[in-house]
């Protein structure tokens, strides 16, 4: 308490000090000076204001300076930047090629199928980084088929044609009682359009190596590279029937490089 009660007096003499603009450490006269320096160098230790002014603010008297790798790429950005902008001013066959590079590399879209290809080739499969956030309170079972996952049923319904009839092939058709289809796991849509076989079609890639795909589509409610979470709708059925509600919907699983009968992965 001795040297709390020492330091909140030391600290009212210095605003005193500074009142009557006398204040003998913040006007320059740093280090010793009228103190003894064992009572100079104790009070550095005790008191962090007298610290403070005693050696001066760090931040106030060092200059920024770019130093190491940063300097490096500074001045390798400034260098490319000046050598693209030399090719585009140089008309000649010679920097065609180099032009025609950098436009595509800034206005096409990037191929997303080869860099999954180029990620599964050198670390395994795609990984899934959507949480399943709110997923839809739709009835789900664990199931076989070496899956090993609990996954969301597409739709409402019941099977109407099953795993490799002649109409159905590699997927299930189902008759649904609504109009909406879910994905059955959180995934990244691979391909959302028209096909010859199973018309406006959505195919979403899911963790360990799992496909899912959804056929008989009358409308699509994703596009292609989005992400969807278990259970988000992802398109309607074609209505049918007299009352118009509910249609047909083709469903398929694929894992690995085979399809597995969808009633054994999903409690349809």
């Amino acid at each position: 308490m001795d040297r709390m009660d020492d330091v909140r007096k030391r600290r009212q003499q210095r605003i005193q000090h500074i009142l009557r603009g006398d204040d003998p450490v913040g006007s320059g006269r740093r280090g010793p000076g009228r103190e003894d320096g064992r009572e100079h160098e104790q009070r550095l230790l005790e008191d962090p204001e007298y610290a403070w002014y005693a050696r001066g603010n760090p931040w106030r008297s060092q200059p920024i300076r770019l130093r190491g790798a940063m300097k490096r790429q500074a001045v390798g950005s400034v260098v490319l930047f000046a050598a693209v902008w030399a090719m585009f001013q140089w008309q000649h066959p010679s920097v065609a090629a180099g032009q025609a590079f950098v436009r595509s590399a800034l206005t096409e879209e990037l191929r997303l199928e080869d860099a999954y290809a180029w990620y599964e080739a050198r670390f395994g499969e795609l990984p899934s980084f959507v949480p399943t956030w709110e997923r839809a309170p739709q009835e789900a079972a664990h199931v076989g088929a070496g899956i090993g996952r609990v996954f969301v049923s597409p739709a409402n319904g019941s099977i109407v044609e099953p795993f490799g009839g002649i109409r159905s092939g590699a997927g299930v058709v189902m008759r649904t009682t609504g109009a909406s289809v879910s994905s059955m796991d959180a995934g990244l849509v691979l391909y959302a359009g028209e096909t010859q076989e199973t018309g406006q079609t959505v195919v979403v890639r899911h963790p360990d190596g799992v496909e899912s795909v959804y056929g008989y589509l009358g409308e699509l409610t994703v596009a292609k590279d989005d992400w969807v979470e278990a259970g988000q709708t992802i398109g309607t059925v074609r209505p049918s029937g007299a009352d118009g509600v509910g249609g047909l919907l083709y469903f398929a699983v694929k894992k690995g490089n085979s399809f597995v009968d969808p009633a054994d992965v999903v409690a349809l």
